[in-house]
């Protein structure tokens, strides 16, 4: 009897059970012992039943906490599977993002590489070139004195377009200047100030012949030098084209660079970002399976509380059935007692039933 009582008191000191009506369960616990004991009584019998209930009430509590555990258990790991299908698509994405990282990446190092070498040969192009714009310029600034001490200085001194000797004078030695770098003649060099210095109808035939001499060394060269510039023209203006498309290229080298760079800084954003959904979404898998074991460690616990619910259930029935068989003894054996012993067993059942009354009247009176 004593394991019996002992189940069904593990149940009435259950946290559950007690939490929801504590002064019932005390109240039981009190009358537990004498619930089965002696001579089955109303009182016995009443308590006997609503124990029961109690248990009942207890168990159907149980089975629905068992039940909304269930759903809910079932209901996180079609979560949890939903989480794990979007942790795998998080964790593709990237990898996937970190592999496009790394092909801008190598883009972008053959970028700055294509740059380095088209910046390299535009500078050796320019520098390469300079020479030839140089001597282009050289000889645009030799053309241009030339013209200018032709149609100039030589131009006043053979038509005679001086006002005074002194103006005269100074036309007179640029022009020498000039003829002497020119390595002219030196009969010719000593004649021209005398000829440059008299007036065109004053000249005798050798002067004249001289000016027409100096006139005629100054037309070639300056043909010459007219000549000179055109073929430094051509020159000078394919080395322009190529300076212009050796830059060109380079520009263009540096601009597929710039992009390559852009385009690696936003792989390289849209591969954080990736990562961070991915840590993201293993979190969630994470969280949702210690939900679901917390959640499955409280449906056992909910399963043993059944279990000892079905236990009491099941010490009832025996404490019961162990009454009955024990009254049916005693029956049979107060038939043959002597009256003494007959009184004294009718004491002892008055004595319980009424513990077992006042037991039952606090009982309803909760």
């Amino acid at each position: 009897m004593a394991s019996s009582t002992a189940q069904i008191a593990k149940v009435l000191n259950d946290s559950d059970y007690n939490a929801a009506d504590p002064a019932t369960a005390k109240m039981f616990l009190q009358a537990l012992p004498h619930i089965f004991g002696g001579e089955r009584h109303d009182f016995q019998v009443r308590l006997a039943t609503m124990l029961r209930d109690a248990l009942k009430q207890a168990r159907e509590k149980q089975t629905g906490k068992q039940a909304s555990a269930t759903t809910s258990i079932d209901e996180m790991n079609a979560t949890l599977e939903k989480f794990q299908q979007e942790k795998n698509d998080a964790a593709a994405e990237a990898a996937n993002a970190k592999s496009i990282v790394e092909e801008k990446a190598a883009t972008l190092a053959e970028k700055k590489q294509s740059t380095a070498t088209a910046t390299q040969r535009h500078e050796e192009t320019v520098q390469g070139n300079a020479l030839v714009a140089k001597e282009h310029a050289e000889i645009e600034q030799a053309k241009g004195e030339i013209d200018a001490l032709i149609t100039g200085y030589l131009s006043m001194l053979v038509n005679g377009s001086w006002d005074t000797d002194e103006a005269r004078d100074d036309f007179v030695k640029p022009v020498m200047d000039y003829l002497e770098e020119m390595g002219c003649d030196k009969v010719l060099l000593a004649a021209l100030p005398k000829a440059f210095g008299r007036h065109p109808d004053k000249r005798g035939e050798f002067s004249k012949l001289s000016v027409d001499e100096a006139v005629k060394h100054l037309n070639e060269k300056a043909a010459s030098i007219a000549s000179r510039l055109e073929a430094s023209k051509v020159k000078f203006e394919e080395a322009k084209a190529e300076d212009l498309g050796a830059w060109a290229i380079a520009d263009v080298a540096r601009d597929a660079e710039k992009a390559a760079e852009n385009a690696k800084n936003l792989a390289e954003e849209t591969s954080k970002q990736a990562t961070v959904s991915d840590k993201v979404a293993l979190s969630n898998v994470d969280d949702m399976q210690m939900k679901i074991e917390g959640a499955k460690a409280e449906l056992a616990t909910i399963e043993t509380k059944l279990g000892d619910i079905d236990e009491a259930v099941g010490a009832m029935d025996k404490l019961e059935t162990e009454v009955v068989e024990e009254a049916t003894k005693e029956n049979n054996d107060v038939v043959v007692a002597s009256p003494a012993a007959k009184r004294m067993k009718l004491a002892e059942c008055e004595t319980t039933s009424a513990m077992q009354e006042e037991i039952v009247a606090a009982v309803g009176g909760q």
